[in-house]
């Protein structure tokens, strides 16, 4: 059981690994420096 729920851990960091990337490339890495334009 424990390694199932670390394969399901890093299956979970992943995604959230790839929706952070798939953000920053959306938003050019600097969301929060666009309001100044």
């Amino acid at each position: 059981q424990n390694i199932l729920r670390r394969s399901l851990g890093q299956e979970e960091v992943t995604q959230l690994e790839t929706n952070a990337v798939l953000f920053e490339d959306l938003f050019g890495r600097a969301p929060v420096g666009d309001e100044d334009n």
